[in-house]
């Protein structure tokens, strides 16, 4: 069992459907995405990361969040996704304690924080030409098998807010998250393959995951040009891409993310 395999069943089915886009603007159909994910999940075993290991996303919202994710997964890592609000050494010692590898990250987010992640084989910011050659090296590479997981391997680690105390790394499985998944259409709402998730919150917490599954009905993955709550903006996108949808915190009109 390995979540990879959603995004290749989608590629597989409707290589030209549009699965990522920023505002309005596709940047990348399920075919793409897929092909991208399996670019950098290539990279990750070329660097010699090994099944369950950890790679840190310590970004705001951004197109190329889902492709780190499920490029990991293809290689059979375990994503850290860390909230973009955290101080540096809150995200240091996410990063200590989970013992991530790689670290993905937007500069926005380390230039605000005035400083570097530590302790970590490689730092990537997603917008850098570095990034680019992660993601289109020898583009198109021949196909690299999805890694074996089983359903009780780690796939996504959640750490809490440490309110009261130290974060603490809640481990869910590939089988916690397409459970998840499969739950949302019987105890949600249904999805059709022309609806749109928007990523309003954070998708390092539940707007992310909700992404699984959006994935499984083939619908489209769109991060709104301000990265975050904006009603203007969420209402004019919705009368340009159709139906949108998405993960949100009852509070989420009265403190706009990010």
């Amino acid at each position: 069992m390995n979540l990879a395999h959603l995004l290749q069943r989608q590629a597989r089915m409707a290589p030209e459907r549009p699965a990522i886009l920023l505002g309005s603007q596709v940047v990348a159909t399920h075919g793409q995405w897929a092909q991208r994910a399996q670019n950098l999940a290539t990279q990750f075993q070329a660097a010699g990361l090994q099944p369950g290991d950890r790679v840190a996303l310590f970004m705001r919202n951004h197109v190329r969040y889902l492709e780190v994710m499920w490029a990991a997964w293809w290689a059979g890592l375990a994503v850290v996704p860390i909230n973009a609000k955290l101080h540096l050494r809150e995200a240091q010692w996410i990063i200590d304690n989970a013992q991530a590898r790689w670290a993905f990250v937007t500069a926005d987010i380390t230039s605000e924080t005035g400083g570097m992640l530590l302790g970590l084989e490689r730092v990537v910011d997603v917008d850098s030409d570095e990034a680019q050659v992660l993601w289109q090296a020898c583009e198109p590479l021949p196909d690299l098998p999805i890694t074996e997981r089983r359903a009780d391997d780690l796939a996504w680690l959640f750490y809490t807010s440490g309110t009261t105390g130290r974060p603490k790394g809640v481990m869910i499985t590939h089988r916690n998250l397409l459970t998840m998944g499969l739950a949302y259409f019987s105890d949600v709402d249904t999805i059709a393959s022309s609806d749109t998730i928007a990523y309003a919150a954070p998708m390092s917490h539940g707007a992310g995951i909700y992404a699984i599954p959006h994935l499984m009905a083939g619908a489209r993955h769109m991060v709104p040009p301000s990265g975050g709550f904006d009603p203007a903006e969420l209402f004019a996108l919705g009368q340009q891409v159709g139906p949108l949808s998405m993960f949100a915190a009852p509070t989420i009109g009265l403190s706009p993310w990010p």
